[in-house]
């Protein structure tokens, strides 16, 4: 699929990305300069991100959560004061059973996930763990605790509430959501912008 990478010196290079949903593209990155080139293969320590023209954008980051430490390629969901990622990892030698979750990053750089169960015996367990979290990550707004209250544990829920907490915080800015096709090839960070550097 067309696409392209952001270099360590910030060049954004086009060209082709290997798609694969989730099955090895948290590890690395498959890219030819075009149809008739070579494929150069990218783990997370060489390039800043990559993404696809369809909208899909992956970086570069290190994930640290219960069980899990690792460099990886997570897709962005949204950027703001606080991030909201997704973790998809395919079932493979190294994860036998897969993983999946979505995974807040709050300015101070601390991470939560927020787990994707679909087990009918603890998703019940799940949901009040997650809901939980989101309570305690949005303490200081009130007026987010009804939708958490009856939030779903899904990237369209999430980035709702996401999107609202920075229309509370950001009024004369707005968070960059990559589930639009038009979306920027680098990454913005509102943490210092007016109005978006409230600490939590």
């Amino acid at each position: 699929m067309n696409g392209y990478i952001i270099t360590h010196s910030n060049d954004t290079i086009h060209g082709i990305l290997g798609y694969r949903n989730g099955n090895g593209d948290w590890r690395e990155c498959l890219f030819k300069n075009s149809p008739q080139s070579e494929i150069i293969t990218y783990i997370p320590e060489e390039i800043i991100s990559y993404g696809y023209e369809k909208g899909l954008t992956y970086v570069s980051k290190e994930i640290d959560i219960p069980h899990f430490k690792k460099y990886v390629f997570i897709e962005t969901l949204l950027t703001g004061n606080i991030n909201l990622y997704y973790l998809k990892i395919g079932v493979c030698p190294e994860y036998p059973d897969g993983k999946s979750s979505f995974i807040a990053e709050a300015p101070s750089g601390k991470m939560i996930e927020l787990k994707e169960d679909k087990n009918l015996k603890t998703e019940n367990i799940t949901r009040q763990q997650n809901r939980a979290k989101l309570n305690f990550l949005f303490t200081e707004y009130p007026e987010l605790k009804s939708q958490i209250d009856n939030i779903r544990i899904d990237r369209k829920s999430l980035i709702k509430l996401f999107s609202n907490f920075h229309k509370i915080i950001c009024a004369d800015f707005s968070c960059v959501s990559y589930k639009e096709k038009k979306f920027s090839s680098k990454m913005v960070d509102h943490s210092s912008s007016r109005g978006c550097n409230k600490s939590l």
